[in-house]
């Protein structure tokens, strides 16, 4: 796990304010997370006095006098512009306090990830659903960019968390950690880790999207749509091929009379790779762009997306295509992430990297039609 577990270092971050309501009402399916308390003194002084909770923390075991000045150094949260120091207990119903999770500010939106457990609560998965927890209230609602942690090479515990929550090694420092901290023979190897907030946040999304309702017994006749000069015509069906990850889609010609000005097509379904390939695709004729015509057909197409049960669509361009972007943002699309394109992608292998996530809600979009 990541040292020091000291208050007052490292609080120059660049992050914006976290609302401090949020701070306590953070629950997972098990725990409860919350600002530390004067009454939490016993069991903090039980944590921090076990030798094997704290085998692998630089300071080691603590006195109860060390115990009391830290909870008073964190009882009260720094979540402003310049500073960020954020120490919340981890509670677990019926049982009280078995731990704690914190980020210290450490540069420039950058912080430095710590945890601990109490012993009798270890190999449940506690400390990854605490620490998870904490990730999802810093990267959705400051300014941080990344993340890291360090640990004793000896410790596979935390190892294998940095590794579930999805964190990629970055250094690797032979003798890192004084044996006489450590409470080794020898001195350990240092292992640090770091997370970026894009990667964070498009795991979460991914995790969410795949969760989506959607409806596909079959193709559902869709006749031509007509909004303006604009017509959105369907010229084909085509079934899914599982084998190859593909779910059933339509596809449509866009036309201005008798002119195809642009193609279009709705993919049926949630994936792993739909996340980065989108919902949708389109495309209009270099001589059309620039006339609002994707917005439009887009408009169009939304009916037939909700006749499948289908409650969000998920657009995604290339980061270096403004223009895509643009269209996303004229139609109030919510930007969930720019995530980081897998190799084994169809996109990657066409040369994208990077790819903005837009939403498009449509239970919103419909209640906003029906409200104006």
């Amino acid at each position: 796990m990541s040292p020091p577990w000291a208050a007052g270092e490292g609080q120059s971050t660049g992050c914006a304010e976290i609302n401090m309501m949020h701070i306590y009402k953070i629950e997972t399916g098990r725990l409860r997370l919350r600002p530390f308390q004067p009454g939490d003194l016993e069991a903090v002084h039980s944590l921090f006095s076990d030798p094997v909770a704290t085998r692998y923390l630089l300071r080691g075991t603590r006195t109860r006098t060390q115990s009391a000045r830290y909870l008073r150094d964190v009882m009260e949260p720094v979540l402003t512009d310049g500073r960020l120091l954020l120490h919340l207990a981890v509670v677990l119903p019926q049982t009280g306090v078995i731990g704690a999770v914190s980020v210290t500010g450490t540069g420039y939106r950058t912080a430095e990830l710590a945890w601990i457990l109490h012993r009798a609560h270890t190999g449940q998965g506690y400390a990854t659903e605490a620490v998870a927890a904490l990730l999802d209230l810093v990267f959705a609602e400051s300014r941080l960019e990344q993340v890291s942690a360090h640990a004793d090479a000896r410790n596979r515990a935390s190892l294998r968390l940095m590794e579930r929550l999805g964190m990629e090694q970055e250094s690797y420092v032979s003798g890192g950690r004084p044996w006489a901290l450590a409470g080794e023979n020898g001195p350990g190897d240092e292992i640090g880790f770091r997370l970026e907030r894009n990667v964070w946040l498009s795991r979460r999304h991914l995790a969410r999207s795949l969760a989506w309702p959607v409806h596909f017994d079959h193709f559902i006749p869709f006749p031509d749509q007509r909004a303006g000069e604009l017509t959105l015509s369907c010229v084909e069906m085509r079934p899914a091929q599982p084998e190859r990850g593909l779910v059933p889609t339509y596809f449509f010609d866009i036309l201005r009379g008798d002119t195809t000005v642009g193609h279009m097509n709705l993919r049926i379904g949630y994936s792993e790779g739909l996340f980065y390939g989108g919902q949708i695709g389109y495309d209009i004729e270099p001589e059309w762009r620039g006339r609002g015509y994707a917005g439009q057909a887009l408009v169009l197409l939304a009916p037939l997306a909700r006749a499948h049960g289908m409650e969000h669509l998920l657009i995604t361009n290339d980061v270096r295509n403004r223009a895509s972007r643009r269209v996303c943002e004229k139609l109030g699309l919510r930007l969930l992430s720019v995530a980081r394109v897998p190799e084994w992608t169809e996109i990657y292998l066409d040369g994208v990297r990077e790819v903005n996530v837009f939403d498009w809600d449509l239970g919103t979009a419909g209640a906003e039609r029906k409200k104006g």
